[in-house]
């Protein structure tokens, strides 16, 4: 029998964390009635930073690299300031498959309320479509 399906929902920080966090529990229910699994991965800047030196750090404050798990360990933070810059290199945002049963939706920065949610819809018809 084929795994359960599941959701990842990735955690941010900043100023999405609280929309982010909020949503969570949302989603955990409507998931939930459908039969459908929802895990958390931590990819916030803090995260990544924990993830990066955790061979540093004690086993109880080690984390893994989430984005590696996801396979966007392509993703560098190059740079950083006080509010998000979750922009791609060509400017476009991402709606992408970079592994078989993994689907990113991303940077699209400051216009993430609407087309964060055009993104996530239009990855979501690919993938009920696919099964």
């Amino acid at each position: 029998m084929a795994d359960s399906p599941k959701i990842i929902y990735t955690l941010t920080d900043e100023a999405p964390a609280l929309a982010t966090r909020s949503l969570l529990p949302i989603i955990q229910t409507f998931a939930g009635a459908a039969g459908v699994g929802v895990d958390t991965r931590d990819i916030s800047l803090a995260g990544r930073i924990v993830a990066a030196f955790s061979d540093r750090l004690p086993p109880e404050q080690r984390a893994h690299d989430a984005l590696a798990e996801l396979g966007l360990d392509w993703a560098a933070v190059t740079h950083r300031w006080a509010a998000r810059a979750a922009f791609t290199t060509t400017r476009l945002p991402i709606d992408a498959q970079p592994r078989a049963g993994v689907h990113v939706v991303g940077g699209y920065s400051g216009h993430g309320n609407v087309i964060g949610s055009l993104l996530a819809r239009q990855a979501a018809r690919r993938i009920l479509a696919s099964s």
